[in-house]
């Protein structure tokens, strides 16, 4: 179908070392059939993490695509259709729409996202296997225990461009010494519940979000541009309220030499 584009992935993070001492890298982890999980199955204490997904992308109009992404990390069907919040069935989703020439205005583009990760999802036994690189999360920014929708749209006209977006997410925070599955850097072995675990547990907390912006472009060839942006966001949970406005001006340019001679 040249409309449908189906993906399967699968990702490992791995320890080096283990009690045993150091053990470098495992290249049974680079055999490239997607759901052959060898190496962790094999052994229930490895530091290693195996996580598995499927991504799809379907054309619905000339100028409109759909698309998502599905990750399982650890899964268990008898609890999961009991419905009684397991903590271990830990899965991220992502559904979203984008498209450009919106109402049939050419240089219109818009895109629509909802994102959601349950408590736990990311996280290991060991933190050195999470699914993190140099202290930040790789998946999404807000790590787990979290539901978002955002939109966006872009227009351009001659060497104007104009940017907007608008996000609201909620998610529970972990209060101190307690983990619900948010930070992905904390152990889930030190979880503070098995059962009932559900996005928003911990603090409930409700992210407002609105970023604007508008550019000119003063020199096409190395992309300069004279910008003028602003971003109001709001924080609120039983604890208190924080809302934050910053209005930023700003002159930026892309340098780049391609090189062709060799």
């Amino acid at each position: 179908n040249k409309r449908l584009s189906l993906g399967f992935f699968q990702a490992v993070t791995w320890s080096d070392a283990e009690p045993e001492g150091k053990r470098g890298f495992d290249f049974n982890f680079v055999h490239p059939f997607v759901f052959l999980r060898p190496i962790e199955s094999a052994n229930s204490t490895s530091p290693d993490k195996m996580r598995l997904g499927l991504n799809t992308k379907y054309e619905l109009l000339k100028n409109t695509t759909i698309y998502g992404q599905f990750m399982i990390d650890e899964f268990t069907a008898k609890e999961f259709f009991a419905k009684n919040g397991y903590w271990a069935n830990k899965w991220a989703l992502q559904l979203g729409f984008r498209g450009s020439n919106l109402f049939n205005i050419e240089r219109l583009n818009y895109l629509g996202e909802f994102n959601t990760a349950r408590p736990y999802t990311y996280a290991h036994f060991d933190r050195v296997s999470n699914y993190a690189h140099y202290n930040q999360p790789l998946a999404h920014p807000f790590g787990a225990n979290f539901r978002e929708v955002l939109g966006l749209l872009n227009y351009s006209v001659k060497r104007f461009d104009f940017q907007g977006q608008l996000m609201y997410a909620r998610y529970g925070l972990d209060p101190a010494g307690e983990n619900f599955g948010k930070n992905i850097f904390l152990s889930y072995n030190d979880r503070s519940l098995n059962y009932g675990s559900r996005v928003g547990n911990g603090i409930a907390t409700d992210l407002y979000f609105a970023k604007g912006k508008v550019s000119y472009l003063i020199n096409p060839k190395y992309n300069l541009r004279l910008e003028l942006g602003g971003v109001v966001r709001n924080e609120s949970n039983n604890l208190g309220d924080r809302s934050t406005a910053t209005i930023n001006i700003g002159l930026r340019s892309t340098f780049r030499n391609f090189y062709d001679d060799f």
